[in-house]
């Protein structure tokens, strides 16, 4: 079995990943790193930043994983900066920039790499979410997750984390690809 490090301080990303990998040949273990973030407009390029960062500092096989969230009525906003904005913005924020768009999907592209001391190995996965319309209830420290659903649902992501049954459909198959070539 192999043994890879993700290097990771979102414990949420860590066991959604780690459920899926345990049922392979990969063994899975959160390290926590102090990434220093580049500023790029290329979900691929902060990956590729962040796993040289890691892996200069670890010596280890690892992944990285890094979010890029596309809301195609703002434009492409947040883009690579969702983990800052969603700092500063809470539910009601993210509701009220949402108001008054017809358009209220999302698109989630999840940037997964590997390397070890060979290769670097990129794998990238597109979903979808969409905003509702008005905010029920708050469930999470996360206002973005309050307020968002997936493809189909009308229940806000944050409540499914917390009933236990947050299941993004193709992300099983995602991680088994990744824990297949990496392993």
């Amino acid at each position: 079995m192999s043994k890879i490090l993700f290097a990771t301080i979102n414990k949420r990303k860590f066991d959604k990943a780690k459920k899926i990998v345990d049922q392979t040949e990969v063994n899975l273990e959160r390290v926590d790193f102090d990434f220093e973030e580049i500023q790029s407009k290329s979900g691929k390029k902060i990956a590729l930043h962040k796993v040289r960062q890691a892996y200069d500092f670890f010596k280890k096989p690892l992944i990285v994983s890094d979010d890029i969230w596309d809301i195609s009525a703002l434009n492409g906003f947040p883009g690579p900066y969702m983990k800052e904005v969603n700092e500063w913005f809470e539910a009601e924020d993210w509701l009220n920039l949402m108001k008054d768009k017809f358009n209220r999907k999302i698109k989630l592209i999840s940037n997964v790499v590997y390397k070890d001391e060979k290769r670097e190995k990129f794998f990238s996965l597109e979903s979808e979410r969409y905003f509702i319309s008005v905010q029920r209830r708050v469930f999470s420290n996360d206002g973005l997750l309050d307020v968002i659903a997936l493809k189909g649902s009308d229940v806000v992501i944050s409540e499914m984390i917390r009933q236990g049954n947050y299941f993004e459909e193709g992300n099983d198959k995602f991680w088994r690809k990744i824990a297949k070539e990496v392993a």
